[in-house]
């Protein structure tokens, strides 16, 4: 197996694994749960544009502009990082769910279409691509073990009747 083909894969398993991945984190979430802003991030200022602060809805809306991002970057392999693209608001769950698929499907082609050869060029003028590839798929690791936790606290801050 070739050392791109590897790393797409690892990719897809941090996407979709049945046990841990962002899937995994947002299967059967409700809007009650991703707009839950645990008390450590009430005094947090909100972007604008942007979900709450500390909320799982901000977490989906982070990692999709990131997703978005990371593909500019493969794309333009060998140039300096593109600036990130504006983040345009979702009225919905679902719609910023569904914007978070199409940044992965987006994400995943752009690294797909990379040859083993492209692992050694600078990646957005900082890293080399390989070690640009490993920090997406942490970032997706990190944002989903996040996402478990803030429905933990969601549901353990749920008022009781």
């Amino acid at each position: 197996m070739d050392a791109v083909r590897a790393m797409v894969e690892a990719l897809d398993d941090a996407w979709s694994h049945r046990w841990e991945s962002l899937q995994g984190a947002l299967a059967d979430l409700g809007d009650a749960e991703a707009d839950h802003q645990p008390a450590a991030w009430r005094d947090e200022p909100r972007e604008e544009g942007w979900p709450l602060p500390g909320t799982v809805r901000w977490q989906i809306a982070h990692v999709a502009h990131c997703k978005r991002h990371y593909a500019d970057i493969a794309k333009g392999l060998g140039e300096p990082a593109p600036e990130p693209r504006e983040r345009v608001p979702l009225p919905t769950l679902a719609d910023e769910l569904q914007a978070l698929a199409a940044a992965h499907a987006e994400e995943r082609e752009a690294f797909a279409g990379l040859r083993d050869a492209d692992l050694d060029v600078v990646a957005g003028g900082n890293m080399p691509m390989r070690e640009f590839l490993a920090m997406a798929i942490r970032h997706d690791s990190w944002h989903a073990s996040q996402i478990v936790l803030l429905r933990r606290m969601a549901r353990a801050e749920k008022p009781t009747a």
